[in-house]
Formats: structure tokens, sequence, C-alpha cells
């Protein structure tokens, strides 16, 4: 059995696909993907190890944005968003919103 976690085939190129963790995806996307620039399965896993590093690294920046973005939030925002997910509301829509 070849071993394709992480990887996508599209045409003859493998890329390197990972899902974002949940709470970035909204300022990220849903997926991580690169192209890893072969059709050889055996280069294409050599190189997914390599990109496993990159994202994790991605993911820490983002991270670490998100985290400069909230701080710099007014208090009056940061209770409202602690109000709306104690409430169960989920933001961007009309309840989340209101």
């Amino acid at each position: 059995m070849v071993d394709r976690k992480y990887l996508t085939l599209r045409g003859a190129i493998y890329y390197y696909k990972r899902r974002y963790p949940t709470h970035i995806q909204g300022e990220y996307g849903i997926f991580f993907t690169k192209s890893l620039g072969t059709g050889d399965i055996r280069v294409a896993r050599r190189k997914r190890d390599k990109m496993h590093s990159k994202f994790l690294s991605v993911v820490e920046k983002a991270e670490a944005i998100l985290k400069a973005h909230e701080d710099n939030e007014p208090m009056v925002i940061k209770a409202a968003r602690e109000l709306h997910s104690l409430k169960g509301s989920v933001p961007d829509t009309v309840d989340g919103n209101s």
C-alpha cells in the first residue's frame, strides 16, 4: 500500500494538502496547498515530510497574528465574542452579530 497521507494528485503533479485548524480557517481558508513539483510518489513522500514542518510553521505564525489581532481589540468586542461563544451563537451570522 502506498502512503499518500496529505498528498493530492492533480494531473501528473503531487501537491501537499493539509486542513488548517478550525480556529484559523476563517482568516486563512480551509486548506494549505503547495505543489511538490513531482509526479514520482517516492519523491513526493520525501518532499511531503519536509513540507510538514513548513506547514506547522505557517500555522504557528497564523495563530500569532490572530492572537495579536485579538489583543488589540477593544474590551467590549472581546466581551461580546465571549458572550456569543457562551450563548452558542455563531460569529458573523444574524444571531452572532446581534
